[in-house]
């Protein structure tokens, strides 16, 4: 498995994984459709993302994590979100969503 950014022609496959990952997942209403796609989208399209990093093996992408900026009070803090994580459903449970967590959060400090 392989950590790194994401790339512009990751993009498909970043919507389909994330897509997937949140299907018939239990938080939805039943026969409900993911909307957890779209918010990454509007959030890269914004240009807010302030990472957004895959997990790959020999396969492709079976993770993904995001984190952008928090604004308090409209203005801009050290603060970030994170979310949504992802992971292909047959590959969940693997550790690969705290891999990711634990290398974005990385990346974060390191950035200052």
């Amino acid at each position: 498995m392989k950590i790194r950014a994401e790339n512009h022609s990751d993009i498909t496959e970043i919507e389909t994984l994330i897509y997937r990952a949140f299907e018939n997942h239990p938080h939805h209403e039943p026969g409900a459709k993911p909307t957890e796609h779209l918010i990454v989208n509007k959030l890269r399209d914004a240009k807010v993302l302030s990472l957004s990093l895959v997990c790959e093996d020999q396969t492709g992408i079976i993770g993904h994590i995001a984190f952008s900026p928090i604004l308090i009070n409209g203005e801009e803090s050290v603060w970030y979100g994170l979310g949504p994580v992802s992971v292909m459903p047959e590959r969940q449970g693997e550790g690969i969503g705290g891999a990711l967590i634990r290398e974005g959060l990385s990346q974060l400090k390191t950035q200052g």
